[in-house]
Formats: C-alpha cells, sequence, structure tokens
C-alpha cells in the first residue's frame, strides 16, 4: 500500500508541474512565418477584396479584434472590411517594423506600427498612422488572426512632407 502511495503522490505532484514545452520547434522558423502571415494580410489590401483580406482571421468564437476603441467579433470584422474596401478607390499600406512574440509552435503575437493611405471614391485622401498588435494561431489552413487590437490616428506628419 505504501508504495501505491507513493506512486501516486509522485503521479499527482507530476501532472501538477509547468506544462511540457516542445523543444524540438523552430522560434526563429516560426517568427519567420507569421512576419510572411502579416506582410501577406497587409499585400491583400490595395487589391481591395475583401475574401483575400478576411481569410486572415480565424472565423471562431473566441475571435475579438479592438479596432479603435470598439470591440469586434468575426462577422463584425469581416462586415468593416468589406465596408471600407467598398468605399475606396485605392489603399496603400505599410508595416514599419514587424516584431514577433513566439508563444509556441502553433501561436505569435506580432506588433507594429504602419502607415495608411487612402482614397475614397469622391478621391478624398486620407493618411493614417497607428499600431497594430494581432495574435496568430497556425491551423491546417495557414496561420489566422484570432485576437487583436488597432489603433488609427491622423498621420499630420506625413501630410505636411
Amino acid at each position: 500500500m505504501r508504495s501505491f502511495l507513493t506512486v501516486a503522490v509522485i503521479g499527482v505532484a507530476a501532472a501538477c508541474g509547468p506544462p511540457a514545452t516542445p523543444a524540438d520547434f523552430d522560434r526563429a522558423a516560426v517568427a519567420d512565418s507569421v512576419t510572411a502571415a502579416m506582410r501577406a494580410y497587409a499585400a491583400a489590401f490595395p487589391g481591395r477584396d475583401a475574401d483575400a483580406v478576411t481569410r486572415f482571421y480565424l472565423n471562431d468564437p473566441d475571435f475579438r479584434v479592438y479596432f479603435d476603441g470598439a470591440l469586434s467579433r468575426y462577422d463584425e470584422m469581416v462586415a468593416i472590411v468589406r465596408s471600407l474596401l467598398g468605399s475606396l478607390r485605392s489603399i496603400e499600406g505599410s508595416f514599419d517594423d514587424i516584431q514577433v512574440t513566439v508563444l509556441g509552435p502553433g501561436a505569435a503575437v506580432a506588433t507594429t506600427p504602419f502607415r495608411d493611405v487612402l482614397v475614397d471614391t469622391t478621391g478624398t485622401t486620407t493618411r493614417l498612422r497607428g499600431l497594430v498588435s494581432w495574435t496568430w494561431v497556425r491551423r491546417s489552413e495557414g496561420w489566422r488572426i484570432i485576437h487583436g487590437h488597432a489603433v488609427h490616428v491622423p498621420d499630420t506628419a506625413a501630410a505636411t512632407h
């Protein structure tokens, strides 16, 4: 009985320990693949194809994006993108300095400042800058955004140059 109790205590203690972390995944490769996903996401906007942009969003009950302070779930975010892209003649943008924090082999957070130039269908140009933070998860179809926030402010510095 004593040896059974000892084995049971050791088993419970081991189960309560820190989770095992895979030692064999390549953090740099994960960071590189998330950076590539960020660049592909940004590159989808100039085509003004909402499906190409929103394919990067994970259609999941846990999807949340805080877009300029307002919470958007998946369907709302898709509608925002469709409305925005439908109202534009052109959109150009860039991520200035993508930083990736690898959380594991299938998850990472990417943050970056950005600049956008939007021209609406009337020809009015709007210049924006801001910060974005996306939590990416790897799924069978590739990296997808499940959570994030984006803050847009007028880019008055760019307008004066």
